[in-house]
């Protein structure tokens, strides 16, 4: 089973390392919850928290409690985005 938990996954043009993924949960992307996983081996791929596409662009990656990151987990990283208007979407992604 480690073996194929291990092996690359390509979906469209992307290849990731592995097949373990943490899924989008509310409440539980957490910086705390992703640094916790990566001591235990880490996923292929995290969803952090839910972020307001209204806030995304004067958000503070240091300071917000929400929308942080660390460097070493940005090429593994999903951020999910939420708004009802499509200026906004945009401006976030």
């Amino acid at each position: 089973m480690n073996d194929f938990l291990n092996s690359p996954l390509t979906l469209g043009s992307r290849t990731m390392p592995g097949r373990l993924m943490l899924a989008p949960m509310a409440g539980l992307g957490s910086l705390a919850l992703r640094e916790w996983i990566d001591t235990l081996g880490g996923c292929a791929l995290f969803s952090m928290e839910m972020c307001n596409a209204r806030a995304v662009p004067g958000e503070n990656r240091h300071a917000s409690p929400v929308f942080r990151w660390r460097d070493a987990e940005v090429s593994r990283l999903v951020c999910q985005i939420f708004g009802g208007h499509p200026n906004d979407m945009a401006a976030a992604a």
